[in-house]
């Protein structure tokens, strides 16, 4: 592992070190047919790169060599993932998130696109995914909140990295977008991985979960979208009454002051307690 990350920072440093910006793609370009007219012959020597269990990227050029070579794709059981294009400071990746054959999004960061998972998994109606939500809703409804402390939060990351590198455990194609979304690499990419990850888990096992609909809400909150955020708070509220996040949240977006007020004031002397009211 240490040799993989070691080769990947020293083809980085190369690709900073050499030539004029060279940018071929933007998001919403459809590169497949591109591709099949423009085959990518060269691949950079070294090992590959393992992000997660399912990956090994291989590094693809038009040229050999770095110097004249960008932009760098990136290339996942033969199939083209993204590419890595600009010079410092500007060097970043673009990826076909979807599947699509369309880039899709930007980032400074390595990952792996969900569809590559997706393709490949083992797809099973045993829901092995509820346990995660489960000690995900008693660690945000408890006392505590998401600290390492707190009992359902070290069962989560327990369970987490038993199940991380296990590619023979069924459903990894749902767990991945959970793990897109806690790492957390852009409020929009979160919002996408867990509305992907709402439909793909109600289809494969036909149930909701309240955690699901509270990531849901969050992440519109924090792209400014309140009145779509509030709806899926009302609906945690009537469906869960005892969740107390939900009901800090219908405070908080709660649009008449005095109102406002009333409903914190009420909630701070029940939940005195709660790590969401102590703040």
């Amino acid at each position: 592992m240490r040799t993989r990350i070691l080769a990947f920072v020293l083809l980085f440093i190369s690709i900073q070190s050499f030539g004029q910006e060279k940018v071929m793609f933007e998001v919403g370009d459809s590169f497949r047919e591109y591709f099949s007219r423009n085959e990518v012959k060269y691949t950079f020597p070294g090992d590959t790169v393992n992000i997660w269990p399912e990956s090994n990227y291989l590094f693809y050029s038009y040229f050999q060599g770095v110097k004249d070579s960008l932009p760098i794709f990136l290339s996942m059981n033969g199939e083209i993932t993204g590419a890595l294009q600009g010079v410092d400071p500007n060097a970043h990746y673009i990826y076909d998130m979807d599947g699509d054959g369309k880039f899709d999004f930007v980032s400074n960061e390595l990952l792996l696109p969900y569809w590559i998972i997706y393709k490949y998994a083992n797809k099973d109606s045993i829901n092995n995914i509820k346990p995660f939500l489960d000690e995900l809703y008693y660690t945000f409804q408890s006392n505590q909140g998401p600290v390492p402390e707190n009992e359902h939060m070290k069962n989560f990351i327990n369970g987490f990295y038993q199940f991380a590198p296990n590619t023979e455990i069924p459903n990894r194609d749902i767990f991945y977008l959970l793990y897109i979304y806690t790492v957390g690499y852009s409020l929009e990419l979160n919002l996408d991985a867990i509305e992907k990850f709402k439909y793909l888990y109600t289809e494969r096992f036909n149930e909701n979960h309240i955690t699901i609909m509270l990531y849901l809400g969050e992440s519109l909150l924090q792209l400014g979208e309140r009145e779509k955020a509030l709806e899926y708070f009302k609906y945690i509220n009537e469906n869960a009454p005892d969740f107390i996040p939900a009901k800090y949240y219908l405070a908080d977006l709660e649009t008449d002051a005095i109102k406002r007020e009333k409903m914190f004031t009420e909630l701070k002397q029940k939940y005195s307690n709660h790590w969401m009211f102590k703040e």
